[in-house]
Formats: C-alpha cells, structure tokens, sequence
C-alpha cells in the first residue's frame, strides 16, 4: 500500500512525463510557454522538478517501494565498482529545448561531486 507522499511523487513524475511529451510535439513548446501554467518553463523548469522531488523526499530510503531486504546501506562503497552516470540530451542549437544542455551538466557536475563519482562530459 503506497503512503501519501509515495503517491504524491509518482504523480509529480507523472506530471513531467507529459511535460516531456508535450515539449516534443508540434507547437508543444508554445503551449508551455502559455501564462496559465505558472511556471517559467525555459527558466525554471529544472528547479522547480528538483525542488518538488526533494520537497517529496523523492530520493529517501522510505520512499522506495522495495522490501528491506534488498537495501544497501547509503555509506556502502566498493572501489572495485565503477559507476557510470548516463543522460542524453539531444537538442541542436535551433530547439527550444538547447537550454536543458546546460542546466544538464550543471546538475550532473552536483550530483557526481556529492557522491564522490567523476565526471566525463561529451558535446556535439
């Protein structure tokens, strides 16, 4: 049974999924940039999404919905493992979308130094 704040989340998510495919369809960019969504989505997407999810504690142990039993302790560390951090972020100079390219790398910088990970970063 999924508490308040899981429900709350999953539906946070399932709100920028539209988002996302809303973006990628015909005139979907204007429409976003409509007034009526009350939010700047050029400026303040990306802050907003993330402020939402820690707000909802989106990344705490008690929100993930797996048994105990399968939980790895947050200071568990093997050096042996290398971790690999993936996103792709295809928009040409012409998209609206270009400026996620930067905001990007800005949050994939954070999250790597936070966890310790490195950092390689390919544009095209």
């Amino acid at each position: 049974q999924l508490g308040f704040a899981q429900r709350a989340a999953n539906l946070f998510q399932l709100a920028m999924s539209m988002f996302w495919d809303t973006s990628r369809a015909e005139h979907g960019m204007t429409c976003l940039q409509q007034e009526m969504w009350g939010i700047r989505w050029f400026d303040d997407f990306m802050e907003e999404y993330l402020t939402h999810a820690t707000r909802l504690k989106r990344n705490s142990i008690a929100m993930l919905p797996y048994p105990s039993h399968w939980q790895v302790p947050s200071d568990y560390r093997n050096p042996a493992l290398r971790i690999g951090v993936f996103s792709l972020c295809d928009y040409g100079a012409e998209s609206p979308m270009h400026w996620l390219l930067a905001r990007s790398r800005q949050n994939r910088q954070a999250y790597c130094a936070r966890h310790g990970y490195g950092i390689e970063w390919t544009s095209a």
